[in-house]
């Protein structure tokens, strides 16, 4: 046994404790260095990730459950639950080094119950220690068969895969030729995602971000591939000369991309965001790219303006189920009472905008979300409260992903983060709506 791996155990334990029992966000440990070592990291994702099954395993070796005090032992014994379920792990490794770790946190009592329930779990046949079921709560599940009764099951086993690393390319500063070079030279193994991006690379292995040749110089940021394709509907729907308003602006890649691929000359940009602290981290985002956008903290549903914007990006807060990969504590923390505020925000900000979109301009909603009831449910609700404003859809269609009555959907089998995408389009009041406007897509 080595104090470092007992170090680890406890790490882990204090990071997991804290989300799952105080609502921390994975950003919140990342932003804070809980998460910097690799080893700690990796515990706590893949314990999230299974963290129904395991919580089932562990609370049936306990004859009570435990204390609120000490919720940060239950954390360990999770940790070591997940640890036993590794191959790779041997089971004696596993129990005493989860074990001497209740000394860091300074709880040495619970030695003998977490032994305990550690030896129980060992004693199950390796076999049956391996993860089985979807790992989803079950009201979630139920969303996601209804949304993709073909492809639920597929859907859930993906979640619960470790996301690619994507970057992007910063074109201001390099050439994304160029920059595949500075990778090449660093031997970072990568590939490319879609012809029509050459600034979207996807790392074969993941690397701390501040080891990128030219991190600190601005020459690239790490964005999800889904994420990317924002920018190029965005842009190629809209027309010049551009207005945007970036709504629900932070963290800002979206934003950022659009600005990289068009160019600063003939666009003028407004960012919102409700909270100070995203929009300060915005700001550094920006600041390192060579970004200096004005972010302006305030609510976007109660802005309105005397000149109306050519393009909206409205990137709505959501459940994030899109992102369960990279955010397995979103299947913990989210419930149906959470989904319905979402939703009841997102409707909001779509009402609220539309009345700031010049005639002819383009609004891109967009979620992070696989969900019906935030994407096109959202679209539909918007249309029947609107039917006198001639709102149009412009059809979108994507090399990946599949067309939804209003939009298109990414998930996770595309190997790219769940994203919805639609495209509306204001008409002018003298303007004749045709029946079958063109498509939206990446040429």
């Amino acid at each position: 046994m080595s104090r470092q791996d007992v170090n680890i155990r406890a790490s882990a334990a204090k990071a997991l404790h804290q989300i799952v029992s105080h609502n921390r966000t994975i950003d919140w440990a990342l932003e804070r260095g809980v998460l910097d070592d690799p080893a700690t990291a990796a515990i706590v994702y893949e314990s999230l990730r299974y963290y129904p099954e395991l919580n089932t395993r562990v609370m049936g070796c306990l004859e009570r459950p435990p204390r609120d005090k000490d919720l940060d032992i239950y954390a360990l014994m999770i940790v070591g639950a997940y640890q036993l379920a590794d191959p790779a792990i041997p089971d004696y490794a596993a129990i005493n080094e989860t074990v001497n770790a209740t000394r860091q946190l300074k709880k040495p009592w619970a030695k003998g119950l977490v032994n305990a329930v550690l030896r129980k779990l060992a004693a199950v046949d390796l076999a049956k220690r391996t993860f089985e079921h979807h790992n989803h709560s079950a009201w979630l599940a139920d969303e996601l068969h209804r949304d993709f009764p073909e492809h639920a099951p597929a859907l859930m086993r993906a979640n619960n895969q470790r996301a690619p690393m994507c970057l992007r390319v910063n074109l201001h500063r390099i050439s994304a030729e160029d920059y595949r070079k500075q990778l090449d030279q660093a031997d970072i193994a990568y590939r490319t995602f879609l012809p029509e991006l050459p600034e979207t690379l996807i790392l074969h292995d993941p690397v701390p971000a501040d080891t990128l040749p030219g991190w600190e110089d601005g020459l690239v940021a790490i964005q999800d591939c889904g994420a990317q394709l924002a920018a190029v509907l965005a842009l190629n729907a809209a027309q010049s000369p551009l207005r945007v308003l970036d709504a629900c602006a932070a963290p800002g890649g979206k934003l950022f991309h659009i600005l990289e691929r068009h160019g600063k000359s003939d666009i003028d940009v407004t960012a919102l965001e409700v909270s100070e602290r995203r929009a300060n981290t915005m700001r550094k985002l920006g600041h390192r790219l060579g970004h200096e956008v004005d972010v302006t903290v305030e609510d976007a549903r109660f802005v309105s303006t005397d000149t109306p914007y050519s393009l909206i990006l409205l990137d709505v807060p959501c459940s994030g189920t899109g992102t369960l990969r990279r955010h397995p504590e979103i299947k913990i923390q989210l419930d149906k009472n959470r989904l319905d505020d979402l939703v009841a925000t997102q409707r909001e900000l779509l009402e609220s905008l539309w009345s700031s979109l010049a005639s002819g301009g383009t609004l891109l909603y967009c979620t992070c979300s696989l969900l019906h009831q935030e994407n096109d449910a959202t679209i539909q609700a918007f249309l029947s409260a609107n039917e006198n404003n001639n709102a149009q859809i412009l059809p979108v269609s994507l090399p990946l992903g599949n067309a939804t009555e209003f939009g298109w959907q990414l998930t996770p089998l595309d190997d790219t983060d769940g994203f919805y995408f639609c495209l509306l389009r204001k008409p002018a009041p003298d303007e004749r709506v045709t029946d079958q406007p063109a498509s939206i897509g990446l040429t």
